[in-house]
Order: structure tokens, then C-alpha cells, then sequence
């Protein structure tokens, strides 16, 4: 699940900076799947809680588990409402560039670049 959020940011990013549309879909898609994941966790956590009545660190783990598994989710969430408003924005619109200053414009979008003002080149 990590690595779909992770995928779903890379994304989300690409299509804003880049006006991607193929880039917004993917995590448009991929929301479906992070969703899915959250449920099937948390009914594999609450099936342990309940049948099993973990003690000390077994329950901290299985704690620990769901709030991780609700901040992806939430982290997933944030990345499809973004890329819906991408989508809407369409090709058109060159807002994503306007909202650095000049000596911040982001470069390129290909996982190692940063905007100069962040100490990229």
C-alpha cells in the first residue's frame, strides 16, 4: 500500500507540473486499489483484535498498523482530489508554473530533479 501512495504522488506531481493527463488516470485508478487495501487490512487487524486478544506488543504493533494504514489511505486520498482537479483543469491552464517564484521554477518532473530554490542545480 506504501508504494501505491508512493506511485500515486509521483503521479499526481507529474500531471500537475507537466500538464499529464495520462499521469492524473493512473492515480485516479490506482485510488480504487489503495481503498481496497485499507478495508482488507483493517478487517485482518479487527480480526486479530477480536480473536485473538493480543497483549503488550502485539497490540502495539497491530495499533500502530491501522493509523499507518489511515494516514496512506488519507495520503492516497489527497493525491486523487488533486488529480481530479488536474483532470478538470485540463491542458489549458499554466497556474502549476505561476504559483513558484522565478527562482524556484521546478525543472523537470523525473524523480531526481528539484526546484533550484531547494538546492537542485
Amino acid at each position: 500500500m506504501g508504494s501505491l501512495v508512493e506511485t500515486a504522488i509521483e503521479h499526481s506531481i507529474r500531471g500537475v507540473i507537466e500538464r499529464d493527463q495520462s499521469a492524473v488516470q493512473e492515480v485516479l485508478a490506482a485510488e480504487a486499489r489503495i481503498n481496497a487495501i485499507e478495508l482488507e487490512i483493517d478487517a485482518l487487524a479487527i480480526e486479530l483484535l477480536a480473536l485473538h486478544q493480543p497483549m503488550a506488543s502485539n497490540l502495539r504493533f497491530i495499533i500502530a498498523a491501522l493509523k499507518i494504514n489511515t494516514d496512506l489511505e488519507r495520503m492516497g486520498d489527497g493525491r486523487k482530489h488533486r488529480s481530479q482537479r488536474e483532470s478538470v483543469r485540463g491542458n489549458t491552464s499554466h497556474r502549476a508554473n505561476r504559483r513558484y517564484p522565478a527562482h524556484c521554477q521546478p525543472r523537470a518532473i523525473d524523480g531526481a530533479e528539484k526546484p533550484r530554490c531547494l538546492g537542485g542545480g
